[in-house]
């Protein structure tokens, strides 16, 4: 179980297609990759968000149905409020 990376508080049980994403915490940024993510019918299956501790940044580990497809990967970094995205396997 993961409780905390860095500055970012969050809890998750690492296991599956994982994709770690860091964004300003805006309104609509995660609206932005969830629109494209259902564009390109991939499902979220979980989610969980951690603030930076005294920052502007969110850090997000997003369970989806799949592995993130590298065209979606790129189309996600060209949002304006992510600013990574890291897909991540766990087979645990």
């Amino acid at each position: 179980r993961i409780v905390k990376i860095n500055n970012f508080r969050l809890e998750l049980i690492p296991n599956g297609h994982i994709s770690l994403i860091y964004n300003l915490d805006k309104p609509g940024a995660i609206g932005s990759f969830a629109t494209l993510l259902g564009k390109n019918n991939i499902n979220i299956d979980q989610m969980q968000v951690g603030q930076e501790e005294g920052g502007e940044l969110n850090i997000i580990f997003l369970k989806t149905n799949v592995s993130l497809p590298s065209h979606v990967i790129e189309e996600m970094h060209q949002l304006e409020l992510v600013k990574t995205v890291t897909p991540l396997e766990f087979d645990i």
